[in-house]
């Protein structure tokens, strides 16, 4: 049974608001840049490694997609938690392409493509001290001990993975991953929880979830005034597309649309604040017309307070 699905982190959506409204010259488009096309190859590692999920016995297992946790005022986020009555499996998912050796003994993680060679942290190392705090996390939770795996994933299918016989059960390809699952189920027969225990369990990861929602301005550093307004083309990301007969218009691809505002506005909602007025919204979307702007905060149905001229509109 899937409980947290996956879903695009806070970070990755402002990523990809800030790539279009940022102009290529500011300073600090090229890191925005590198965080967000690290920040996709993860997302779409963990999306490929899904269709392995979805094999899992439902009836046993209970998965948790970019779990959030706070332990001692400091937090930690695992890719993926499967927990059952006889054990829990700590999931961290790399999409690294090329030839990977993991470094044991300086523990990291050395990747070789096309005859460059990097190293990265050891993900190893990683989802160990994932799960050292997730068994202190627990610990709180007064429940009977249980016994908690960890596991590298590699996503990639075309990665070649060199390890040796001391490391080989602690990574594996995706597609061998109900394989890894098996060997656990092998290893592991004794219950350790009751239904009610693991039912507990679930209720409390879900409840003590904390979605990170950095501040990509301080991050970045950049100004309220860096952000381009306007309604971006959906198929091109051009800036600003015109209004034209009750559609949005894009000079540079011809694209013609009646609702590209909505994912304009979800950028506003990403990047400037959770609320709206019309007069925000004129200016955002560089809009003219009050009337245009109130049809279509009015086809957003969404929350409201106030009146005439001082409603503010509130984002979901």
């Amino acid at each position: 049974m899937i409980k947290k699905p996956i879903e695009k982190s806070r970070k990755l959506s402002k990523l990809e608001a800030l790539i279009r409204r940022v102009h290529k010259s500011h300073s600090s488009y090229s890191k925005i840049e590198r965080e967000l096309s690290r920040n996709l190859a993860g997302y779409r590692g963990e999306k490929s490694f899904c269709y392995y999920l979805e094999e899992v016995d439902s009836q046993k297992y209970i998965i948790f997609h970019g779990l959030r946790l706070k332990h001692n005022d400091q937090y930690f986020q695992m890719d993926v938690v499967i927990i059952s009555v006889v054990f829990i499996l700590i999931i961290e998912v790399k999409n690294i392409a090329g030839t990977i050796f993991f470094d044991q003994e300086l523990h990291q993680l050395i990747r070789k493509m096309e005859h460059l060679e990097e190293g990265f942290v050891d993900p190893i190392v990683q989802v160990q001290s994932q799960s050292s705090e997730f068994t202190r996390w627990i610990k709180k939770l007064e429940l009977p001990n249980v016994p908690v795996e960890t596991l590298v994933v590699i996503s990639n299918p075309s990665t070649i993975i060199k390890s040796n016989k001391q490391i080989s059960h602690l990574v594996s390809h995706s597609s061998n991953f109900n394989r890894a699952l098996e060997l656990l189920e092998k290893k592991y027969k004794q219950a350790c929880y009751t239904k009610k225990d693991l039912q507990k369990l679930s209720s409390r990861l879900i409840t003590k979830h904390i979605s990170h929602d950095p501040d990509v301005f301080e991050l970045y550093q950049l100004d309220k005034n860096d952000i381009v307004r306007g309604v971006h083309c959906p198929k091109c990301s051009k800036i600003p597309m015109k209004r034209m007969l009750g559609k949005w218009c894009c000079d540079q691809c011809k694209y013609i649309s009646k609702n590209a505002h909505v994912d304009s506005l979800k950028d506003y909602s990403l990047l400037v604040r959770p609320t709206i007025t019309n007069e925000q919204l004129r200016e955002f979307l560089q809009l003219p017309s009050r009337s245009i702007a109130t049809s279509i905060l009015k086809s957003l149905k969404l929350e409201s307070s106030g009146k005439n001229k001082g409603i503010i509109y509130r984002f979901n």
